[in-house]
């Protein structure tokens, strides 16, 4: 769990970084765009793979 929660302060540092920075309103909200849908399509892989491998070790057991 640490994993996630490490990955998601990251996030929140590149956000803040991108709030810091000296750019238009735009390029702001588009860079912010892509690093949470960066996030998001990492989370859902992640989870992905997490499902399967469980869902194969228990159809290993059985």
């Amino acid at each position: 769990m640490s994993f996630f929660a490490n990955y998601l302060e990251g996030h929140r540092e590149v956000i803040k970084s991108i709030d810091d920075s000296k750019r238009s309103q735009f390029q702001k909200g588009i860079g912010k765009f892509f690093v949470t849908l960066k996030v998001v399509f990492d989370m859902v892989f992640t989870v992905a793979i997490l499902l399967v491998a469980s869902s194969w070790l228990v159809g290993m057991i059985l």
